[in-house]
């Protein structure tokens, strides 16, 4: 009985383990994107909020988990992931269109 309970321990543990950096690179992910998107975009003389920039993107986390929820009982997961990948790069694909067809879109000297 003690070995049961010591095995289940390890295997909890393996579990909180593989959250936590599950966790961290969701957060690392978020960190890049924050830091990074906010030194391009003020290239071009536009000064957003950084706390703006990430309370949208903890939104965007927000309203897809949500979303995922609420379709949990109607859509299998394989599908609603794979509409999540195709949102995704639809979203990609524009935002590269915008920035290849924007005439003023100059890099810094």
């Amino acid at each position: 009985p003690q070995c049961r309970g010591l095995f289940g321990v390890g295997a909890s543990l393996s579990l909180l383990l593989l959250l936590s950096i599950a966790v961290a690179t969701f957060e690392a992910a978020l960190w890049v994107f924050v830091a990074e998107w906010f030194r391009c975009v003020t290239r071009f003389n536009f000064q957003p909020k950084i706390g703006h920039t990430f309370s949208m993107f903890m939104m965007a986390c927000m309203s897809g988990a949500s979303t995922s929820t609420l379709c949990d009982s109607i859509i299998e997961p394989v599908r609603r992931l794979a509409m999540a990948f195709a949102a995704a790069a639809l979203a990609f694909a524009a935002s590269a269109y915008a920035v290849t067809c924007d005439p003023d879109n100059k890099p810094a000297a």
